[in-house]
């Protein structure tokens, strides 16, 4: 009977305490996030950028080269990035990283970027050792998008750029997802919390990962479009011209996060590789390429001021200019600015020479009267001439 009382004690002991769990176990289940939740939580990470300042390093590898070496980048970029919404500037040089007979032939360009609303963006060629200008681009009207393809390196900065990706630049990413057919579930394969967003739509399909520790930044962006499906300017993946390396097939795109830093109070990536993915072609050709980006000096509260956007390249008088849709007419820099080019020989030609400001209107009134007595001359001597009836 003892043993009886002691094993119903043991008994309800054990049962109280699982009673009392369980409701602390139902508490600690992490609540799903709705997908206007991160889509939100993504688009508040991409607002962090609307105005800031860094430095990034870019290396591209490629196996479209037909040299490629997965040691050997075929570009490496270098670039100082301020921006403040719609403006941008960036000064920073390209090389190119070319394998001739076994050798790497490197060609440097370097170049700074200008660009806002309401302004020509402006290409400066600079000189790579001397850092002077030696020659000046305009581009006008260009929308964000073409703005950001143009840049080159800013194709590079996904979540930096407002969202717009280099493989399908017609929405930017909160758009597509808005548009899209989405759910969320718990990332299985990870070892920590991770949450899923899944969209689908005719831009593609999405995979973006959060992380709720790092207050939901995304983390990875996985993106697979299928032939039906759109890429760069609304086109279907089949329907992509074989001259332009056409029909594609299936393209798969990711960003991923590899260094996370804590910056003015927010999680940000300072370190990523992308990946894409491309099998196109009637052979079905598969082309790999991998751009691994570092960002340094991340300021998410630069200082601006009338001259930040201003260009900083020192540009001699006369350096070659060009005006998009007006290469037929020749320009130059001067004084700051682009202007038509004129023949400096010949204004130096003009100097010396004067001119009489009312000669020209004094000498028109001279030939009339010399023409009117002319006239009245020739028509008395024709009827002096005349035979009276």
């Amino acid at each position: 009977m003892r043993l009886n009382h002691h094993l119903l004690r043991t008994v309800c002991g054990i049962g109280a305490i699982i009673l009392l769990a369980v409701p602390t176990f139902a508490t600690q289940q992490p609540v799903t996030p709705r997908p206007e939740e991160l889509i939100a939580s993504l688009d508040r990470y991409i607002q962090l950028f609307q105005t800031c300042s860094f430095s990034v390093e870019e290396k591209f590898y490629t196996t479209r080269d037909p040299n490629y070496r997965a040691n050997v980048p075929y570009r490496e970029r270098r670039f100082s990035i301020l921006l403040d919404g719609e403006r941008m500037k960036m000064i920073g040089t390209t090389n190119i990283n070319l394998m001739e007979k076994g050798k790497t032939d490197t060609i440097t360009e370097s170049h700074e970027w200008i660009a806002g609303v309401g302004q020509p963006c402006l290409l400066v060629s600079r000189d790579s050792k001397s850092g002077k200008g030696t020659a000046v681009r305009s581009y006008t009207d260009m929308s964000k998008q073409e703005r950001i393809h143009r840049t080159g390196i800013m194709a590079a900065l996904p979540l930096i750029n407002g969202g717009t990706f280099a493989m399908n630049s017609h929405w930017t990413i909160t758009e597509q997802l808005k548009n899209s057919k989405l759910s969320v579930r718990q990332e299985a394969s990870s070892d920590r919390l991770i949450w899923l967003l899944e969209a689908t739509s005719e831009w593609g399909n999405y995979s973006i990962s959060f992380d709720p520790k790092l207050a939901f930044a995304p983390v990875r962006i996985h993106k697979r479009l299928e032939s039906w499906q759109k890429n760069i300017g609304g086109i279907p993946l089949q329907s992509i011209p074989e001259n332009e390396g056409g029909p594609c097939h299936e393209i798969t795109w990711e960003w991923k996060a590899d260094r996370i830093e804590t910056i003015q109070g927010h999680s940000v990536v300072s370190a990523y590789t992308i990946t894409e993915i491309a099998i196109c072609g009637k052979n079905r050709t598969k082309d790999v390429d991998i751009q691994r980006v570092q960002l340094k000096d991340i300021n998410l509260h630069p200082t601006i001021t009338p001259d930040s956007f201003a260009i900083s390249t020192p540009i001699p008088n006369g350096a070659p200019a060009s005006i998009e849709g007006k290469e037929m007419i020749r320009h130059e820099w001067r004084d700051g600015k682009i202007v038509k080019n004129i023949d400096q020989e010949s204004v130096a030609n003009l100097e010396g020479n004067w001119f009489e400001s009312n000669r020209g209107w004094r000498m028109g009134l001279l030939t009339l009267a010399v023409l009117a007595v002319a006239g009245i001359g020739f028509y008395w001597w024709r009827s002096s001439r005349t035979v009276p009836n």
